[in-house]
Order: C-alpha cells, then structure tokens, then sequence
C-alpha cells in the first residue's frame, strides 16, 4: 500500500452501530477516504459513478444481502480492481465459502478487532496496487512497441529516397552514363546526409534512448529539417516559406520525426506541372499554440480525410506515389504524446493545412 495515495473505502452494513465503529477506526489512517452506503444494491449503484477501492461487505442486509453484492460487482470488476473484504459474525463462517465463490477476497470478524482489519485491509490494497502497476506496465510496453513499430517504418521510409538515388548513381556509374568522378562525390554526399539522419534520431529521439521534455525552438528545428531535405527541395524547385515559430514543448527527436513527416508529404504529393508550395506558421493565443503546414498540392477528397490518419492506410489521392501510409497516424500519436492535437483541412486538388495545437503550458 502506497502511504502517499488516498484509497477511497466504501462500507456497506445496514447497522449504523457497525458503521460508526468501522469509520472510527479507518479514518485513523490519513490517507483513507470513508463513505457508506445501507445495502447491495445501494453499493453496486454508489460503485458505479464512483471510483472505490476497497469495499468493506457485510453479508447479512436487506433489500440485497452481501453475496449477492459481490456476484454483481464482479461481473465488472475484478478481485484486482476492486477488493471486497466480507464483515461477517462468527456464526455465519459457514457462508463465507459461497462468498468467496462469488468472488471476495478476505473476510473479518465481528467483533471487529482493529489490528486484523488493518491488517487485511493493508494486504488487500497492497496487491492491488502491484497487480494494477503490472496491468498498467503491459499495457506501456504494448503501446511502446506499436509506436516502435511504427517508427521504424518511417524510418524505413525516410531513408528510401536518398538509398534509391545511391542505388541509381551506382548504376549509372556501372553503365557508364556518368564518370566515377562526377558520381562517386554525389554518393558520398547522399550518404553523409542519411548518416547525419541517423545520427540525429539515434542522439534525440525517444526510441533510442530516454530524452527529456522541454521546450523545444522550433526555429533551429525546422533549420535541421530544411538541410535534411535540401536535396528534394532543389530536386522539385520548392518554395518553403517559415515564419518565426514559437517554441514547443516536447523532445527534440520526436517533434524533429514530426515535422519532417509531415513537410516531406507536402513535398511529395505535389500536383503534376505544378511547383510546390509550403508554408509554415503559427498562432499563439494563452492557452496554446497552433503550428500550420500548408501547401498547394493534390489535396484530398473527404472519403480520403475519414481514413488517412488510420496506420497504414493510404487515401486514393496519393496513389502513383510511394509511402508507407504510417505518416499521419505516427504525427498523431506524436502530437498526443505531448498533450496535443492534429487537425487535418483539405479540398482536393486545392493543397492540405495540417493543424498542430499544443498547450503553452504544462502540467506537471
């Protein structure tokens, strides 16, 4: 049991005499929170709009009697979730097999003795903060692992492109469209470029190794990117515009794989005959900040809006192009990681604005 957590203990007896003792001696302990209810029924509906942790259970009551009670509970909540500690005389012992049946886990005895209770009480709580630590370490690593996964296809997919050109100069070399000399500097260079990439990701990002939040200049960032993605920027003749952008809180890798994300695809998904546009700017109101990506390219229909953000999942607008359809749904789960938002506004064949919001201040 965790002495700085505040465990909220419902007693459930129809005897007022039995209720005055058992609050007296639970509110010895600072950090527990009593309230009490007459009945089964009064407990299952009293747990249902509110979070208990432990549930002290006489068996014996009117309207619906203890066991009864518990049968109910545990059709919702496990002996791990919520505790139930059956408050029974003596004589009804007898009972308790049908109550642990019904799902309890421990009993006390009336008279009520305060070290036994306590006791019981300490236990009961105790293994189901572990057991919930557990749950809730299973259920990180679970989503750990669907963001690595995730990661690294983006990855995959980011160092695509300068790998494939590599792969084109060496042929070109091979065959003898150009010299060694004029293509071996440009391979270095491509190589240099994906080397720094991997750098970057592996010094900053979260998935290599564990970088703390802070408050991030998105004006040095968006630097990086923009030399990062030099090469596609001259390649397609683009025209990047910035404004000065207010910093944001987050890590450096993360937000680094953000943005490079989402202004590759404005890149990208350019119309035919057309030169891309992207313009990058923000709104700073109290509460929070808005970071825009605007461009002027293919733009998307609303069937394609409804599913783009789903992993894997590409929209019809962007076939004849390649990608892993992992984009928007890694720039969501990035933007939720720091207490934000991604908001996506398209007209087809008209360009996309992708809204980030993120809060201007943070809650510890």
């Amino acid at each position: 049991m965790n002495p700085d957590k505040s465990y909220h203990i419902l007693i459930v007896d129809d005897q007022q005499d039995n209720v005055f003792l058992l609050k007296m001696l639970l509110n010895r302990q600072p950090n527990f929170k009593v309230e009490s209810v007459e009945n089964g029924f009064e407990a299952v509906e009293y747990i249902s709009g509110h979070d208990v942790d432990l549930v002290l259970m006489d068996v014996m009551m009117p309207v619906m009697d203890g066991n009864t009670a518990t049968k109910r509970l545990r059709e919702q909540y496990d002996s791990s979730e919520l505790p139930i500690i059956m408050v029974t005389t003596l004589s009804d012992v007898g009972n308790l097999v049908k109550s642990f049946d019904n799902g309890a886990n421990d009993y006390v005895t009336k008279p009520i003795e305060w070290n036994a209770l306590k006791a019981r009480i300490n236990s009961s709580l105790k293994v189901r903060d572990v057991i919930l630590h557990e749950k809730e370490l299973m259920k990180q690593t679970s989503k750990l692992n669907h963001r690595l996964k995730e990661f690294s296809f983006s990855i995959a997919h980011d160092i695509r492109n300068p790998l494939a050109h590599i792969s084109v100069l060496c042929s070109s070399i091979q065959d003898n469209l150009i010299s060694a000399e004029e293509g071996i500097p440009q391979i270095d260079h491509l190589a240099k470029k994906t080397h720094q990439f991997m750098d970057s990701i592996l010094e900053h990002s979260a998935y290599g190794k564990q970088e703390k939040a802070g408050w991030i200049d998105m004006n040095a960032l968006l630097e990086d990117i923009l030399k990062f993605l030099a090469d596609r920027i001259s390649e397609n003749k683009a025209k990047i515009s910035i404004q000065t952008l207010p910093s944001i809180y987050g890590t450096y890798g993360l937000l680094f794989q953000l943005i490079i994300n989402l202004v590759g695809n404005a890149l990208k998904y350019y119309r035919p005959n057309s030169i891309p546009e992207v313009e990058v700017y923000a709104e700073t109101a109290s509460t929070e900040v808005k970071l825009f990506i605007k461009d002027n390219g293919l733009g998307m229909s609303k069937e394609d809006l409804a599913i783009v953000g789903q992993p894997l999942t590409r929209g019809a607008s962007s076939h004849g192009t390649k990608g892993s359809g992992l984009g928007l749904s890694l720039a969501k789960n990035i933007v939720a990681e720091f207490h934000g938002k991604l908001n996506i506004s398209s007209k087809l064949g008209m360009g996309t604005t992708i809204e980030l919001v993120f809060p201007t201040k943070i809650t510890k």
